[in-house]
């Protein structure tokens, strides 16, 4: 017997499913991460729209669960209405990478509101934004790793320590070390673990801060996988 429920949920992924049907990965806030199927969203009468499952949508579901089969999605409708990500090619890339990373680095999760929250607050603070946002991906990458389990190690911190992306704490630039952020790269990151969401940063160091946070997850998140979307990310913003 199937049990009707209702959540709140972020749409991370969503796959066509033969002729008319979707399966969608959904970072909900009561059940965390699962996949749903939607059926006929592609069919002109459906009350399910395609549409509301671009990547980073906020919506609410009912869905009908069962045992082992996919939870079956019965309605839909948005949560917050984007004002500007859908219309904007930098915010849209930013949300494909977003959705990108969460697919790659929570394969299973159980219930948690406070990633749910961080996700949610992330996105409507990124549609809402007019300007200075070329930081969110660095930001965004950095602290979604306190819900993974790897938050950097901010003890000790002290202007000219180098961040050591292998172990995943600062230390002296003295010691042996093969992968790490320069002293500034380094300043930048502790200050984002500190909460800093607007700074200044010239491209080289977003760059390289970048491409170093993605060496953190390769070493620190099991299972991860090169980011498709870090190369697009990387054209359009020109970081």
């Amino acid at each position: 017997m199937r049990n009707i429920v209702k959540t709140q949920a972020v749409v991370i992924k969503s796959i066509k499913y033969g002729d008319s049907s979707l399966i969608i990965r959904l970072l909900t806030k009561d059940f965390g991460i699962k996949s749903y199927i939607a059926k006929g969203v592609f069919n002109k009468n459906s009350k399910v729209k395609v549409a509301y499952f671009q990547p980073m949508t906020i919506i609410d579901i009912i869905a009908s669960q069962s045992g082992g089969e996919l939870d079956l999605i019965k309605e839909v409708s948005l949560t917050y209405q984007f004002k500007s990500i859908p219309f904007h090619i930098n915010k849209n890339t930013i949300v494909l990478f977003m959705s990108e990373l969460l697919y790659k680095s929570i394969i299973e999760s159980e219930t948690d509101h406070d990633l749910f929250d961080f996700v949610t607050s992330f996105v409507i603070s990124l549609d809402e934004m007019e300007e200075g946002y070329n930081n969110y991906p660095l930001c965004f990458s950095v602290l979604l790793t306190r819900y993974l389990g790897c938050f950097p190690n901010m003890q000790h911190y002290s202007k000219g320590l180098l961040f050591d992306i292998d172990e995943g704490c600062f230390r002296n630039e003295n010691t042996r070390m093969i992968n790490f952020l320069n002293a500034e790269q380094s300043m930048i990151l502790y200050d984002i673990c500190c909460g800093t969401i607007q700074f200044s940063v010239n491209k080289k160091d977003r760059r390289e801060l970048m491409d170093g946070i993605m060496k953190y997850y390769k070493a620190h998140v099991a299972g991860f996988k090169d980011i498709n979307s870090h190369n697009i990310l990387r054209t359009v913003l020109d970081t």
